[in-house]
């Protein structure tokens, strides 16, 4: 069974916990991954070290390497998923885009050397390497705010920006009616297929490209679903898309295609862990809950006493899901 733990669980579980649950795993033959985005986004926090949040990732790194390392060519290495785009073209037309694995070698050599720092001095060695990913991290959601507004233009011309969405009810309503038509909702699948076939430098059939786009409905659902509520929610709610704290939702987005129904390795699937009430809701839709679960129901599978885990601030008193399914 492959598990992959999101960017706030490894920031918010406590040593003691995490220590059981890293135990308890090995009993279970449950292998920790890392998925590309939770690595940028903890590596992000660490360009300052006046960010109030630098300690608590830079502890989240030192997690996230113990748990997800391996003996590699007989050196460690962190065991990696592909990033969004290049799952997206595996599962799609089998096979991924060239420098993915060398993206991941750097990556995650800069987190065993964080990981293993002893002193901010030490960190400050991989300053330009760790500005280099927080700069990647802010370019990768700053390019997906642009898309979305985009892609909204494309059937809604005038929503010439976000502001002008907020400031405009009719424009804001239009908006929102857009994203809940079906022939929307497949144009984005489209254009998933259309990008992974240009990465990979392929010319679809139009019978091929419609057969792949049904195909896209099924695999990505859950983050398409995850997708289209985070946006209506925040249009609804008036929120400036633009601005970095209301795109947070992108990072998400990219992890959610780790735990898409068809893709698996060695013919098991990808749970996701995560506290993200969107996330779970948006997989109990697409009829996929096994693929992401809640902290508490994960410890109560594994047999860990939440009560250990109070730095995460569990609702230890709510009865866990004791159906549990492995997507194995």
């Amino acid at each position: 069974m492959y598990v992959i733990f999101d960017t706030n669980v490894y920031r918010r579980i406590g040593q003691k916990c995490f220590d059981e649950v890293l135990e308890r795993e090995r009993e279970h033959s449950i292998v920790g991954l890392c998925n590309p985005w939770t690595a940028v986004e903890l590596l992000a926090h660490l360009a300052n070290p006046e960010d109030n949040d630098f300690n608590e990732c830079w502890c989240a790194i030192r997690r996230l390497v113990q748990r997800c390392s391996q003996l590699h060519n007989k050196s460690m290495a962190v065991s990696f998923l592909p990033d969004a785009q290049s799952q997206r073209c595996k599962i799609l037309f089998g096979n991924m885009p060239n420098g993915v694995e060398e993206q991941a070698h750097f990556d995650g050599l800069l987190l065993l050397k964080i990981a293993g720092a002893e002193s901010l001095a030490d960190l400050q060695i991989y300053q330009s390497q760790i500005n280099e990913v927080a700069k990647r991290h802010k370019q990768a959601k700053n390019d997906f705010q642009k898309a979305v507004l985009n892609y909204i233009r494309l059937f809604v011309p005038s929503a010439t920006s976000w502001n002008a969405i907020n400031s405009d009810s009719t424009l804001r309503n239009k908006v929102l009616k857009t994203l809940d038509d079906p022939v929307v909702n497949r144009s984005i699948f489209a254009f998933l297929v259309d990008e992974a076939a240009t990465c990979l430098g392929m010319k679809l059939s139009l019978s091929h490209r419609e057969e792949r786009i049904d195909f896209a409905m099924r695999a990505f659902a859950i983050p398409i679903e995850f997708a289209f509520s985070s946006i209506y929610k925040k249009i609804v709610d008036g929120a400036n898309f633009s601005k970095s704290k209301n795109v947070n939702s992108s990072e998400d987005f990219q992890i959610l295609f780790s735990v898409s129904s068809e893709a698996d390795i060695d013919g098991k699937q990808v749970c996701l862990i995560t506290d993200e009430n969107q996330i779970q809701k948006a997989a109990k839709n697409c009829g996929s809950p096994s693929l992401v679960r809640s902290m508490l129901e994960y410890l109560d599978f594994l047999g860990v006493d939440p009560t250990i885990c109070d730095k995460m601030n569990l609702p230890v008193s709510k009865k866990p899901n004791r159906n549990f399914q492995t997507p194995i």
